[in-house]
């Protein structure tokens, strides 16, 4: 699934980095980096952004001196989600998951079946292009 980094903090002007879901990003100051964040927080090489099937996201520290962040947490391989920081440095970028279309994923929370030995009182679900409307139709016919 496509996505996106958006620089929220740490850079003079807002940025959007797109990633498209094939292969991997070189994250770093270096301008050999695929994302090219030019701040002196961040190393040259800093972070590596990979797309595994089916859709999910990664991202592993490759060395970097000031350390890579997932929601203040430091990590050196870890899973990606819709809405997560990702810190390098003094930069923040907001990972952002994205439809087909471009647009922003979805997110749909269920109630959560008393049977589900899960913790938790809810499931969330990435909904696709279609599927919100139709959900809404529904909500609204069984409203009315």
């Amino acid at each position: 699934m496509n996505a996106k980094l958006v620089a929220t903090a740490g850079l003079d002007q807002p940025r959007e980095f797109p990633l498209r879901a094939w292969g991997s990003y070189l994250v770093g100051r270096s301008h050999r980096a695929d994302i090219v964040i030019k701040h002196p927080s961040v190393s040259r090489r800093h972070c590596k952004l990979s797309c595994v099937p089916p859709g999910k996201w990664l991202v592993t520290d490759v060395g970097s001196s000031n350390g890579t962040f997932i929601n203040s947490r430091p990590v050196s391989t870890e899973p990606l989600a819709d809405g997560d920081s990702l810190r390098l440095g003094h930069v923040t970028l907001v990972f952002e998951l994205m439809t087909e279309a471009g647009a922003p994923a979805l997110i749909a929370v269920e109630p959560r079946d008393p049977g589900d030995s899960d913790v938790g009182d809810s499931r969330v679900t990435e909904m696709r292009d279609g599927e919100a409307e139709a959900l809404s139709a529904a909500a609204t016919r069984r409203v009315s």
